[in-house]
């Protein structure tokens, strides 16, 4: 995870945006607090506000109908999450869990649009998020449609999450979010126990050390070749 000068993390929308803009939207809204384990977000409610993550992280989950629960992304301080229901006036799609304790500013939908309008730049930034959400998952879609090899796709899975998620320790990287073997299973789109037998391979390898709800990485070069391998050829 690298940060800015701003101390947010440049993936981040808090990171992207000019120091004026980023004073602006942190005056917006409400500035509210959760404990862990908690839902700020609800799938299929009619929500009219956005959520601007200040500190800690949060799960993106989906409640399938059979009764399961797929995460779909990991979000940190600096992200914005809660867009898309306002943005078509629609219920929301997923909900939002908390992670660990975190600050957030809660932002009604109408100051969001009359901030945007007043800072084209920031406008700007918030389309480019707005893409970069739409092309992971098209890219997970890709994924899951053609005959990928389970190690590349767990590979994929696992270099973007310390692509984003990742801080840099004496030994590794270090994952900074706290993740089971089942989330990485639902986000590369893979059975429990072939992701199960993939970790244990990455580890054997040397690549990786798994424990419980945390992941230290040893060899970023060949984890980033293996999420590369044959991107040519899907069927790889």
């Amino acid at each position: 995870m690298t940060h800015d000068g701003s101390g947010w993390p440049v993936r981040t929308l808090l990171g992207r945006l000019s120091a004026a803009a980023r004073k602006s939207v942190l005056a917006l809204g409400t500035e509210r607090f959760r404990g862990p384990g908690e839902s700020i977000l609800r799938q299929g409610e009619h929500g009219t506000d956005v959520i601007l993550l200040l500190s800690g992280y949060v799960k993106v989950e989906v409640d399938l109908p059979r009764g399961e629960r797929t995460l779909l992304a990991v979000r940190t301080a600096g992200d914005l999450v809660g867009e898309m229901g306002p943005l078509e006036r629609r219920p929301r799609s997923a909900s939002v869990r908390t992670c660990v304790p975190i600050r957030y500013r809660s932002i009604a939908w109408t100051d969001w649009e009359r901030f945007l309008g007043a800072h084209p730049a920031a406008a700007l930034e918030f389309g480019r998020m707005l893409s970069a959400r739409l092309r992971s998952a098209n890219e997970r879609r890709l994924d899951a449609a053609v005959s990928r090899r389970v190690p590349v796709k767990i590979a994929r899975v696992v270099d973007e999450l310390f692509t984003v998620h990742g801080t840099p320790v004496e030994s590794g990287v270090a994952l900074s979010v706290p993740i089971t073997q089942r989330e990485l299973a639902s986000l590369a789109g893979v059975s429990l126990s072939a992701t199960e037998s993939e970790l244990r391979e990455l580890e054997n390898s040397g690549l990786l050390k798994w424990k419980y709800r945390g992941c230290l990485l040893l060899d970023s070069v060949e984890l980033k070749r293996r999420a590369e391998n044959f991107p040519d050829n899907p069927l790889q």
